[in-house]
C-alpha cells in the first residue's frame, strides 16, 4: 500500500475507478458466430493494449512461493513494481524487492501479456461447451483455445532472437497451452483465462536435461475508467503454478501477480 500512496502523491493524480457495469447493453439471445466473436475480441484487445500502455501507470506485486516448503514458509520472493508504457511497449519498473527499496529502480521489458498473446494468431479458437455463462449478472461467451500446429520454436524464432532465455521459456509454455477464455459479451475482452499444458505434453528435451511437466494459469482482467464512458481493460491478477524437473533438481512453484492503483499517466513535459 505504501508504494501506491507514494506514487499517487508524486504524480499529483488520483486513482482511476474500477468499472462494474450494472446496466448491460442489449445483447443477442444466443452467441454470435465464432468468427464475429474472434474478430471483435482481437480488435478490442489491440485498442485496449494501446490505450493502457499510453494512458495508464499501475502497480504490480509479484510473489513467488516454493510449494515444497511447509505452509507459512513458502514465500521466497516478493517484488513491487510500476507498470508503464513506452513507445507502445510495456515495461515494469521494480522499486522494492523482498522489502528493500531499490535505488535506482530496475526497469525491465514485459514481453508477454495474456490478452496480447491470446489474440496474436498463435491459437485455434472454438466455441466451448456451454458456449456462454453468466457471472454476477453479466454474460460471457466461452471459447476454447489450443495452439496452432507447427508454431516456431522460440529458440529459432527470429522475432524473439533478442529476448532473454527466461522469456523464451515462457513462450515455450504458452505454445503448449490449452484452456478456456471467458469473453465479455458487451465489451469483448478476456475477463478470465484458465489454461494448462496439453494432455501428456511436456515442454523441454526431457531426460536428465529436464522439462516443464506442469503449467497451470488463471488470469483475470478488469475494466477501469478515468471518466464517464467505456473504460480501459487492464490486468487484475495472474496465478501460475508449475513443476520443472532438471537433472536431480525439482522445482514446484506458484507465481502470483496482483495489479492495482491504476493512475493516469502524466503527459510528457515539453
Amino acid at each position: 500500500m505504501t508504494i501506491c500512496l507514494v506514487l499517487a502523491v508524486s504524480l499529483g493524480v488520483s486513482p482511476v475507478q474500477t468499472v462494474i457495469q450494472t446496466t448491460p447493453a442489449v445483447l443477442p439471445s444466443t452467441p454470435p458466430p465464432l468468427e464475429e466473436i474472434v474478430e471483435r475480441l482481437v480488435e478490442h484487445a489491440q485498442k485496449d493494449i494501446l490505450l493502457r500502455r499510453s494512458y495508464l501507470i499501475y502497480t504490480k506485486v509479484f510473489t513467488v512461493e516454493d510449494l515444497r516448503r511447509p505452509l507459512g514458509q513458502q514465500v521466497i520472493k516478493q517484488e513491487q513494481s510500476l507498470v508503464i508504457g513506452k513507445d507502445g511497449k510495456a515495461y515494469q519498473r521494480k522499486i522494492v524487492e523482498n522489502g528493500v527499496p531499490l535505488n535506482p529502480p530496475v526497469e525491465e521489458r514485459i514481453y508477454i501479456e495474456v490478452d496480447e498473446i491470446l489474440t496474436s494468431g498463435r491459437y485455434v479458437l472454438s466455441m466451448a461447451e456451454p458456449p456462454e455463462t453468466t457471472i454476477d449478472g453479466r454474460r460471457y461467451w466461452q471459447l476454447a483455445f489450443r495452439p496452432k500446429n507447427n508454431l516456431p520454436d522460440p529458440d529459432q524464432d527470429e522475432s524473439l532472437k533478442d529476448i532473454p532465455d527466461s522469456e523464451k521459456d515462457k513462450y515455450k509454455a504458452f505454445n503448449a497451452l490449452v484452456g478456456i477464455i471467458k469473453v465479455d459479451a458487451e465489451r469483448y475482452f478476456i475477463r478470465r483465462l484458465d489454461g494448462h499444458l496439453e494432455k501428456d505434453k511436456k515442454v523441454g528435451p526431457g531426460g536428465p536435461f529436464g522439462a516443464l511437466f506442469e503449467f497451470n494459469i488463471t488470469a483475470l482482467h478488469q475494466e477501469v475508467s478515468m471518466n464517464a464512458g467505456p473504460g480501459i481493460i487492464v490486468p487484475e491478477s495472474i496465478v501460475i503454478s508449475f513443476y520443472i524437473r532438471k537433472f536431480f533438481n525439482r522445482t514446484r512453484e506458484r507465481h502470483t501477480l496482483i495489479y492495482g492503483t491504476f493512475l493516469p499517466a502524466k503527459p510528457p513535459q515539453e
